[in-house]
């Protein structure tokens, strides 16, 4: 087994809103479900690279690579989501063969995202399980951009809570 710290760690409830998209597929095909894992990295764009090698298909982020989500899910089952922040410090084990700047395990897990049909409804039920007030619903919080040749909706985008 492989544990790790989630101090600090939020989960994202998401349903999408628009047409085609990283995320209304995800829905579509896998249903409500865990869609991504977010890693703070020092270098997205090696780090996209890194994961494309890997086997990944890189899904969403353009040259700024403020944000980059990576499939992964026929090696991993989830998407990776690569937010470009400070690595922690933690050094990763020596002799492995991934390359630096694609190594997960040196920055911080950031968020955890789930796919939901009806948001608003899994929200609220979260909030009173866990016992906190609902948290502000987000419904836009950034324009996603997508990678070169993307045929979706390029207006598509998820409503979310975080918590």
């Amino acid at each position: 087994m492989l544990f790790r710290s989630l101090a600090n760690t939020s989960i994202e409830l998401l349903e999408p809103l628009g047409g085609a998209s990283p995320w209304r597929d995800h829905l579509d095909r896998y249903g409500e479900s865990l869609h991504h894992i977010a890693f703070t990295v020092p270098d997205v764009p090696a780090s996209v690279e890194g994961l494309v090698r890997a086997g990944g298909v890189h899904v969403l982020g353009d040259s700024s690579y403020v944000a980059a989500y990576v499939d992964m899910r026929p090696a991993l089952g989830f998407t990776v989501e690569l937010i470009r922040g400070a690595a922690s410090g933690s050094a990763p084990p020596s002799g492995t063969s991934v390359p630096a700047p694609s190594r997960l395990g040196t920055g911080r897990v950031g968020h955890f995202g789930i796919f939901v049909r009806d948001v608003d409804t899994s929200a609220a039920l979260m909030a009173r399980l866990m016992g906190v007030e609902l948290p502000p619903l987000v419904k836009n919080a950034a324009r996603r951009v997508f990678p070169p040749g993307y045929d979706g909706d390029l207006d598509a985008h998820p409503k979310m809570y975080t918590f």
